[in-house]
């Protein structure tokens, strides 16, 4: 008598386990999507301001740095250096052009870092490529880090004499944050600045790429779930969907290459996660393999499938062919039997 409230109480309690099922998962997505945009809106905010003269001294040569793009493979970070202004040193007219020569040396530059600016010339932008040190294999943890030294001096008389100098630095670059503490020099015989530069990921870059490590690691375990169903015989096993794991793992090379910032063969995340993701797929495709041997209507677990129009036996049961005639149609799997 008490059966039917039995099995109503059971259909609510499987409703409710899919609601709230459906509930985490919609909840989950919200929460990864938020957060993905959250990291983007911070990545997108720039980290500093290159119009340096606001802050700088009336008599001091104000000079700027703007990182513009970041090269981790080949650990440079290239930047472009403007002289925004000369302060003592200029003529005191319209153009404000130099009364003698003015050098501009930067350290641990590409190449020859130093420029000079000959008297009554106009300013120029200049580029330059930081040396720095980092490891790209760490991506998306990399960090590279330099500390050039800018020096602005005068020769005269042959003796080479510092000017006051005051250093900015700002940048936005897509995918990338840059830290900097430069600190500003008063006037001295040497006027030197310390400008030191960390290039590290975004936060928009590490959710990015880290939801598509995701989806590779969802490849394999999609796969083992279709092949061991099949396997154990509680699905119907077909053919065409070796093509389909097959093209899984053609997959995983594409979403690889897609990550942010390109990491290079050999990164951490080739040891870790994407050899096995590409291990578990040929897995998959073994067992599913050898499923369809085994669920293959002349393999040797095929169900006996017996034809409808077979004359009955004495007992009533049809008597069909052997397993494995050619009167049965092949269905694959005890789904069929």
């Amino acid at each position: 008598m008490t059966r039917p409230s039995n099995t109503a109480n059971g259909v609510r309690r499987e409703t409710r386990r899919r609601v709230l099922g459906v509930t985490a998962a919609i909840l989950g997505f919200a929460l990864v999507y938020g957060g993905a945009v959250f990291a983007y809106g911070l990545s997108t905010t720039p980290s500093g301001s290159t119009d340096c003269r606001s802050n700088a001294e009336p008599d001091a040569v104000v000079l700027s740095i703007a990182p513009t793009a970041v090269d981790a493979a080949s650990n440079r970070i290239q930047a472009t250096v403007e002289v925004q202004s000369l302060g003592s040193l200029a003529v005191d007219d319209d153009l404000g052009l130099l009364k003698e020569p003015l050098t501009i040396s930067i350290t641990d530059a590409d190449g020859y870092g130093s420029t000079t600016i000959g008297a009554g010339e106009i300013l120029s932008t200049q580029s330059v490529k930081f040396i720095t040190d980092g490891s790209v294999e760490l991506w998306p943890f990399d960090v590279h880090h330099t500390e050039p030294r800018v020096t602005a001096f005068q020769r005269v008389d042959g003796k080479a004499l510092g000017t006051a100098l005051h250093v900015c630095v700002g940048a936005q670059i897509p995918g990338w944050s840059i830290a900097t503490t430069a600190a500003d020099n008063a006037a001295s015989t040497t006027a030197e600045v310390d400008v030191p530069l960390t290039a590290t990921r975004s936060a928009a870059t590490v959710v990015f790429g880290f939801v598509l490590l995701a989806l590779l690691a969802a490849l394999p375990v999609l796969s083992l779930t279709v092949a061991l169903a099949g396997l154990r015989g509680t699905r119907k096993v077909e053919a065409t969907l070796t093509s389909w794991m097959a093209a899984m793992l053609f997959a995983v090379i594409p979403l690889r290459s897609f990550l942010p910032g390109s990491p290079p063969i050999g990164s951490w995340i080739d040891y870790l996660l994407v050899l096995w993701v590409v291990a578990g797929l040929v897995v998959a495709l073994t067992v599913y393999v050898i499923a369809f041997m085994r669920w293959a209507p002349n393999g040797p677990d095929a169900p006996v499938i017996r034809r409808r129009d077979a004359p009955s036996t004495a007992s009533g049961v049809p008597a069909g062919p052997p397993r494995g005639g050619s009167a049965s149609e092949p269905t694959g799997g005890p789904a069929a039997s």
